[in-house]
C-alpha cells in the first residue's frame, strides 16, 4: 500500500470514494525480488517522511506479522450483527435489522471485554478494528469483507505511527477480486477518536 504524501489532510483517503485510489494505490507483485534490500531501496533517493508530508507515520517501518487467533470484534457491526441475527434465530428469537440496535448495544459493552476482541493492532486477513463506524455498513461497500492490512497507531518500540487522534487504517477487498489478484477496487479507510 503506498500513499502519496502531502495527497490531502485525510491521508490521501476519499471519504467520499474509498475506493477511488487517486492518492493512495494498493500494490501486487506476484514475484518478489529477493535481491533488493534496504541500500537498493536507498539509493532510489525517496524521500523520507516527515511531518509535513501529512501521513500517519514519519519513518520507514517494517511490520513482522505472526499467526495469531483473531476473534469477531464489536466494533466490526456489520458482522456482529450477522451473528448476532444468526444467535437469534438458533434460540428461535424474531429479530429484524431495526431491533438490532438495543441488543447490539447491551451486548456490546457487557461482552466486548468477555467474548469479543477489540482487535486493535496491526492485522492482515483478520476481523478489523474501528474507532468509528465499518464503512461496510453502507450497502454498496457490504462486500469489502476482506481486511488486505490494518495498521493501527502505534507509539511503543520507537515508533510514531498516528492515524489522526489514536486511529486505525484499513485496506478491504471482496472475496471475489481477491481470487482474482485484482487489487484495482481496494476499499481504503481510516478513523480516529
Amino acid at each position: 500500500m503506498f500513499v502519496a504524501p502531502n495527497s490531502n489532510f485525510l491521508y490521501g483517503a476519499d471519504f467520499d470514494n474509498p475506493l477511488a485510489q487517486k492518492n493512495w494505490r494498493a500494490i501486487y507483485h506476484e514475484q518478489i525480488d529477493e535481491n533488493i534490500d534496504k541500500q537498493a531501496v536507498m539509493a532510489l533517493d525517496i524521500p523520507v517522511a516527515s511531518r509535513d508530508y501529512n501521513l500517519p507515520f514519519f519513518h520507514s517501518y517494517k511490520l513482522d506479522f505472526e499467526l495469531q487467533e483473531n476473534r469477531l470484534g464489536v466494533a466490526y457491526f456489520p458482522e456482529f450483527k450477522r451473528v448476532l441475527k444468526i444467535a437469534a434465530q438458533n434460540a428461535e428469537i424474531k429479530m429484524t435489522d431495526n431491533d438490532i440496535e438495543e441488543p447490539y448495544k447491551i451486548l456490546g459493552d457487557e461482552l466486548s471485554n468477555k467474548l469479543f476482541r477489540r482487535n486493535e493492532g496491526h492485522w492482515i486477513g483478520a476481523y478489523p478494528f474501528f474507532t468509528q463506524t465499518a464503512p461496510q455498513e453502507a450497502e454498496s461497500l457490504k462486500d469489502y469483507t476482506v481486511l488486505l492490512l490494518q495498521i493501527d497507531t502505534d507509539e511503543e518500540n520507537g515508533n510514531d505511527i498516528m492515524w489522526g487522534d489514536a486511529g486505525v487504517g484499513n485496506f478491504f477487498i471482496t472475496p471475489d477480486d481477491l481470487k482474482k489478484r485484482d487489487f484495482s477496487r481496494v476499499l481504503y479507510t481510516w478513523d480516529c477518536y
